[in-house]
């Protein structure tokens, strides 16, 4: 008995499933004929709410019930028992609530307190705190004297409040009882285009705000409401933060850099207003705006108005993509801002809040699509600092050397939208020094190779899936590659950055620091310099005389021309030598046979691009196996000892990429001649044959 219900049925329209499937959450339902349901219930403190979802016939709903004790009944441990109701008026004074009561009355609007509303009242002490920062307020005016300057907090003489808004401001139509509010959810208040808006934290102990204000106390009954306790006083809410901004002189350097940033932060701060109360749609933005006091830290005050500094990773670096009160931060904290990037908060002994160095100077500046707090500097995010500057914390000191070799450093100073590929000290220091030397004295060649290094646009980590072509300021191909070190796990390749089983490799280079970003700029550090790449698979075979007889066998069965495409082909290329030591009467038949030379070739290439950082320890657990061109799979595995292998043969050189592949070395053929033979001459000499010929070799 006592128990009003309420129930609220959703319609989620249809979806074409076929009876019986499975979700995909992993969820258990109750399938009969195309049919399924699922119920969920939860108890609170002051209701009871199941849900059920129904599916039937892809018509998909959404019923939700409460069970909660009628208004004038409690729960209490036997059930809902009637409480005394009061008319809203003696309910404030038996609260403590009396100057709230008083100032109603004082602009006789007594009648508000007769009506069906939800009050979140003052309590006292508010209310004396208030005046007293009106009457700190009004001592000041606008005058400069010696001692202040406009780059300090001005604080401006208030125009007399409206009381009567200023009550409504506090009240909202309707019963809404704490199990009702929810995170980020808006009301609207009384007062004329004011908002309310309901923040949770889950602090210790748990923290909820209306406007700000903590709520201290809930769920007073009276007769024709409910009444909630606060803090402080709500002033009414009706500008949105760039309003504020817009009406506020100490923002002045703020409003000029922000009207060039994109507009596509407007879209990314909606106004709940158009929500109305609907919590999952009304969402907010939490600015922690710079005072136009110290603006320096690297980015000068100078930059900031000449527009030379990246402002949109500036404004985004105080932007918050959801509400933050001061009354959320309790000692240390930390959140983040829409780069994506962590900010640290922190509330001292001294109930002074700080974000990294800054110190919040005003709090809690309430708008209807969000809070603004002023702080004492800006805050710097890596986004906003120079790509010099970036190179140089990373201690890429002999990099900066070779830009400075080749008088680009002020071209690099003027570079946006730009990746760079930065190659770390060990990487310049493997080049032997006459060659490094050679490279510095030929202008055009060093500018070349630095060049190669730097590709547009900007590529995060997350941006780039295997196989991504950069295109680079040298006007030559670059090629990223993603490596599973487990093999077993080369479908989640896609997870990107974070996930520790892909490498990533640049020009075959692995990139071992990524995503360190800079004012429009993204380094990512190699360990290896870049090579630019200027000729195909088949050029390089075919300029190298050490592989001539293996060429030769390329053009003989015409893949010289599949090798000439764009691929991505790696070429396991043996040597001259390795035909050499075989049998002079298997290499002559290998010669003059096209069909086993098909065979032979088609097993030393692959259609994928294979770099030596790419290949994985061999474990017994993960093989690594590749499919060759006729077919065949081909293990390729860095031993325990630290060597390459494909197959039988080891990997004697790693190539540096051409356009459109890679040619690696191999000690041995992948194919085993003698095999082939005695599947064709059953009178051959059946002498023991290995599975590797460097094992016919040394025990043949």
């Amino acid at each position: 008995p006592n128990v009003c219900v309420d129930q609220e049925e959703i319609d989620e329209g249809r979806t074409d499933v076929d009876a019986g499937q499975a979700s995909s959450s992993g969820s258990s339902f109750i399938f009969s004929f195309g049919q399924m349901e699922v119920t969920s219930c939860q108890e609170t403190a002051d209701k009871y709410t199941c849900t059920t979802k129904t599916s039937r016939r892809g018509i998909n709903k959404t019923v939700k019930v409460t069970y909660r004790c009628c208004h004038g009944f409690a729960k209490t441990p036997s059930g809902c028992s009637r409480v005394q109701l009061q008319d809203l008026p003696e309910t404030l004074q038996n609260i403590g609530a009396t100057d709230f009561l008083s100032l109603t009355k004082s602009v006789n609007m007594e009648k508000i307190l007769r009506e069906n509303i939800t009050l979140f009242v003052p309590s006292n002490e508010a209310m004396q705190e208030f005046t007293v920062d009106l009457e700190a307020e009004n001592e000041f005016d606008n005058g400069l004297d010696e001692n202040r300057t406009f780059n300090e907090v001005v604080y401006r003489r208030r125009r007399s409040i409206d009381t009567q808004e200023l009550v409504l401001a506090h009240v909202t139509k309707g019963v809404h009882y704490s199990g009702d509010l929810q995170d980020e959810q808006v009301l609207n208040s009384m007062a004329k285009g004011s908002t309310l808006r309901v923040n949770t934290y889950s602090t210790l102990p748990p923290t909820a705000t209306i406007n700000c204000a903590r709520i201290v106390g809930i769920n007073q009954h009276s007769a024709n409401g409910v009444v909630h306790t606060i803090d402080r006083v709500l002033r009414p809410v009706t500008r949105t933060l760039a309003e504020l901004v817009e009406s506020r002189p100490e923002f002045s350097i703020l409003r000029q850099r922000e009207c060039g940033v994109d507009s596509e932060r407007e879209e990314e701060i909606p106004d709940p207003r158009r929500h109305d109360e609907d919590p999952a749609g009304a969402r907010a933005a939490d600015p922690l705006r710079p005072n136009r006091r110290r603006l320096r830290e690297r980015v000068s005050l100078e930059g900031l108005l000449e527009g030379s500094a990246c402002l949109d990773a500036v404004i985004k670096s105080h932007i918050l993509p959801n509400v933050i009160c001061s009354a959320a931060v309790q000692g240390k904290a930390r959140t983040v801002n829409l780069l994506d990037g962590y900010l640290m908060l922190e509330k001292t002994e001294d109930n002074e809040i700080f974000v990294g160095d800054a110190e919040v100077l005003e709090r809690d500046v309430v708008g209807t699509n969000g809070v603004l707090h002023v702080v004492s500097g800006p805050l710097m995010p890596q986004e906003a600092k120079p790509l010099l500057e970036v190179l140089e914390a990373h201690n890429l000191t002999r990099f900066m050397d070779l830009l400075e070799a080749a008088d680009m450093l002020d071209e690099l100073k003027d570079l946006t939208d730009v990746t760079v590929f930065a190659p770390s000290n060990r990487a310049v220091d493997e080049i032997p020094e006459e060659v490094l030397e050679n490279i510095i004295n030929d202008p055009d060649r060093l500018r070349e190779i630095l060049q190669y290094h730097m590709a547009t646009p900007t590529l995060k980590a997350s941006d780039i899936s295997n196989n991504h072509i950069a295109t680079t300021r040298a006007d030559h191909p670059l090629r990223i590659n993603l490596y599973s070190r487990s093999p077993l796990l080369s479908g989640l390749i896609s997870m990107g950055r974070r996930h520790p089983s892909v490498r990533m490799t640049a020009g075959c280079s692995h990139v071992s620091a990524l995503d360190s970003r800079a004012c429009g700029a993204v380094v990512h550090v190699v360990e290896k310099m870049l090579v630019v790449p200027k000729v195909n698979v088949m050029d390089l075979l075919e300029s190298n005389e050490d592989f001539s007889i293996f060429t030769k066998m390329l053009k003989d069965t015409g893949l010289n021309e599949t090798l000439v495409e764009d691929g991505p082909f790696t070429v396991l290329a043996p040597s001259d030598h390795v035909f050499r030591i075989l049998p002079e009467e298997e290499l002559n038949q290998l010669l003059e046979d096209q069909e086993l030379q098909q065979q032979l070739v088609t097993q030393h290439i692959m259609e994928e691009h294979l770099c030596c950082t790419g290949i994985n320890p061999n474990t017994w657990l993960f093989m690594d196996h590749k499919r060759t061109l006729n077919g065949s799979p081909i293990h390729v595995r860095r031993t325990n000892s630290g060597r390459l292998m494909a197959g039988p043969a080891r990997i004697t050189h790693c190539s540096s990429p051409t356009r459109n592949g890679l040619v690696h070395t191999v000690s041995h053929l992948l194919m085993n001649i003698h095999r082939h033979r005695m599947d064709d001459d059953e009178d051959c000499d059946r002498r023991q044959v290995f599975s590797s010929p460097g094992l016919g070799l040394l025990f043949g």
